[in-house]
């Protein structure tokens, strides 16, 4: 029988996760401010991972039809203006998504020239990353791949980020 990742993400294990990434995430989000905040892909379909956000709104854009999300999209076209966006974050979906450097691209295009990005993936080389090698089917379900931070550097460099 195949695990969703949404019920695993409900299930004891991904709970703790999440609440561990959540309390990471409000001392980053401090920092992130303004108008618009964008959550781009899932993460157990609550809001937990953005209520610490200081921007005036926050949306959840999902590339499938899942209860949490506002926006259901392509993640490599979002229906948003460009340089529109103050901050946005990525909790896992460039490890789930096809083609992670063109949905890297169009956060670059949405995002303000001031605008923050938030990163939220699994090392390889951790427990997690382990795990994720030793399971055939992928751990937690669905995962693609994971990156090393030094490649998501490369493709931010790129875009000029620093």
């Amino acid at each position: 029988m195949s695990v969703s990742i949404d019920d695993w993400l409900h299930s004891s294990r991904g709970e703790a996760l999440r609440a561990a990434e959540a309390l990471l995430l409000r001392e980053a989000l401090e920092d992130c401010f303004g108008w618009e905040m964008l959550q781009i892909g899932l993460w157990g379909g609550e809001r937990e991972l953005i209520a610490g956000g200081r921007t005036r709104r926050q949306t959840v854009i999902s590339g499938t039809h899942s209860r949490g999300a506002d926006v259901v999209a392509r993640l490599t076209q979002l229906p948003v203006a460009s340089d529109s966006v103050d901050a946005v974050l990525l909790p896992h979906t460039l490890e789930f998504e096809t083609d992670p450097d063109a949905v890297l691209r169009e956060v670059d295009r949405v995002l303000t020239g001031e605008g923050k990005l938030l990163i939220l993936g699994f090392r390889p080389l951790s427990l997690w990353g382990l795990r994720a090698a030793a399971t055939r089917s992928g751990f937690p379900p669905g995962l693609r791949r994971l990156l090393r931070e030094g490649r998501i550097r490369d493709w931010l460099g790129l875009l000029g980020y620093e």
